[in-house]
C-alpha cells in the first residue's frame, strides 16, 4: 500500500460528507433539526473544539485539555503531529472530516473509517465504508484483510475465512499467514490454526551469524511463529510439544539458551503468561500490528537499496499500530510497542499519553512511565510511577518489577 500523504488543507476546503455519516460511530453528536449549512458549521466547530464523532474506543485515546475534553483538530498543524502525540482520535476525526490531503485516494479514508466503525461495533457501516478500497487495486489486499476481520467480528466466521484466504498470499511478508492463523484461532478452529503455524516453521532453524546478517529478519519471523505456536499448543494441552519448539531455538542460538529455558519454564508453569483464549479483537489488533511491521520492514529494505536513510517517527507504522489499539485498547504488548516507537524518537509527551490512556494501569505501564519521566528529568513523577508499579505488581511480577525499579533508581 502506498504511504499516505499527511498534510492539512485549509478550513475552507473541508469536505464534510464522511463526517455526516454518523451511523458509523457510537457517540456522534445529534445534528437533527438543523439546516444543511447549520449542520456543516456545527460539525466544524465540534471537530475544532473537541467533540469527535468517532468510536468510543478511539475517543479513549484522545489527548485531553485541562477541562478533560479532546484538544480539537486546531491543536495540530499536520495529521502527522497528532500521531506523534499519540492522538489517533484526532487523526481519525481529521480523516472523517475530509480534512485530509485532497490528493490522497478515497480508498485510504475508507480504511480508516472502516477500522473505527468496527471498533464501534457498527460492522455493516464498516463493510460499506470499505467498498472504495476494495475497488482500488492499490488498496484491495489490505482492504480484503480488514474486510475478513470485520466479517469475523460481525459473527460470519465462514465468510471471514473465505475473504481472508482470497488475500492471504497478497499481504506482505508472513502477515497473511500469521493473520489467517490468528483468525482461525480466534474463531475456535485451533487445529487449523496450528496447521498454518506448522507450515511456517522451517525444518532447520538457523540463527543469524552477526548483527547485520540478512538471515536476522527471517529468524525474527521464525521466533514470532514459534512464540504464537507454542502458546496455542499450551492452550491445547500440548505443553511438551511447545517446549520442544523453544529447545530447537536454543539449539540454533546456544548463547541465548538461558532465555529460552525461562520461556519453557513459563510454558510449563504458566508464570508470566496470559492464559486467556485469543479473542477476535486481540487477533485483529495483533494482525494489524503485524501488517504495520511488515510495511515498515519493506520501507527499510527499499530505502537501503536506494541509499536512503529516513530519520524520525514513522507515521505509517505509527498510524496502523495506533489504529490497532483502537480495535483492542486492552492489548498491553501493543500499547508498549506504540510507546517504545514514540519514546525512541524522544516524543515523550506522546509516549506518556499512550501509557496514561490505557483502560487499566499495570506494573509494566508504570515502569515505562517512570523511565520516561527520568528522561525528562522529572524525578518526583518518576518516583511516584515506580512506587505505583511496585504496588500494582502481582505475585508473578513482583521480583521482576522490583529488579527493574532498582535499575531505574540506579540510573536516577
Amino acid at each position: 500500500m502506498p504511504k499516505p500523504h499527511l498534510s492539512l488543507i485549509s478550513l475552507s476546503a473541508i469536505a464534510l460528507a464522511a463526517c455526516a455519516a454518523s451511523s458509523t460511530t457510537t457517540s456522534a453528536p445529534d445534528y437533527s433539526g438543523m439546516s444543511e449549512r447549520e449542520r456543516e458549521i456545527a460539525q466544524i466547530l465540534d471537530l475544532m473544539e473537541g467533540t469527535y464523532p468517532i468510536s468510543s474506543n478511539a475517543n479513549m485515546l484522545a489527548v485531553k485539555d485541562e477541562r478533560g475534553d479532546p484538544v480539537g483538530l486546531n491543536a495540530y498543524d499536520e495529521p502527522s503531529d497528532a500521531l506523534e502525540a499519540g492522538d489517533i482520535a484526532a487523526f481519525i476525526a481529521t480523516v472523517k472530516a475530509g480534512q485530509f490531503d485532497p490528493d490522497a485516494p478515497e480508498a485510504f479514508a475508507s480504511l480508516i473509517t472502516a477500522i473505527d466503525s468496527a471498533a464501534a461495533e457498527n460492522y455493516d457501516g464498516a463493510l460499506t465504508a470499505l467498498e472504495p478500497a476494495l475497488d482500488d487495486e492499490s488498496f484491495s489486499s489490505v482492504a480484503g484483510f480488514i474486510q475478513a476481520w470485520t466479517l469475523a467480528l460481525s459473527g460470519d466466521g465462514d465468510a471471514a475465512i473465505a475473504a481472508h484466504r482470497r488475500v492471504t498470499s497478497q499481504l506482505p511478508g508472513m502477515t497473511g499467514d500469521l493473520s489467517l492463523a490468528a483468525l482461525l484461532d480466534s474463531l475456535g478452529r485451533k487445529d487449523e490454526a496450528l496447521a498454518v503455524y506448522q507450515s511456517l516453521t522451517p525444518n532447520t532453524i538457523t540463527a543469524p551469524e552477526h548483527e547485520f546478517d540478512p538471515q536476522g529478519l527471517v529468524y525474527m519471523h521464525v521466533q514470532t511463529v514459534i512464540a504464537r505456536q507454542a502458546l496455542l499448543l499450551r492452550e491445547m494441552g500440548r505443553v511438551e510439544e511447545a517446549a520442544t519448539l523453544y529447545e530447537r531455538l536454543a539449539a540454533a542460538e546456544p548463547e541465548e539458551s538461558v532465555r529460552y529455558e525461562a520461556m519453557i519454564d513459563s510454558l510449563r508453569t504458566g508464570r508470566g503468561l496470559d492464559d486467556e483464549t485469543m479473542s477476535l479483537e486481540r487477533g485483529y489488533s495483533q494482525s494489524l500490528s503485524d501488517y504495520s511491521l511488515a510495511i515498515y520492514f519493506q520501507t527499510i529494505i527499499a530505502n537501503s537499496f536506494a541509499g536512503v536513510r529516513e530519520d524520525g517517527y514513522d507515521t505509517t507504522k505509527g498510524m496502523f499500530d495506533q489504529l490497532a489499539l483502537v480495535i483492542d485498547p486492552s492489548h498491553e504488548d501493543l500499547r508498549l510497542g506504540v510507546f517504545n516507537d514514540l519514546y525512541d524518537e524522544n516524543l515523550f509527551e506522546g509516549a506518556l499519553h499512550v501509557l496514561n490512556a490505557a483502560p487499566t494501569q499495570t506494573a509494566s505501564l508504570k515502569l515505562a512511565e517512570a523511565t520516561t519521566y527520568l528522561r525528562m528529568d522529572d524525578f518526583p513523577q518518576a518516583d511516584a510511577a515506580l512506587t505505583k508499579a511496585i504496588s500494582l505488581a502481582d505475585e508473578d511480577e513482583k521480583f521482576g518489577t522490583s529488579v527493574t525499579a532498582m535499575r531505574i533508581y540506579a540510573l536516577k
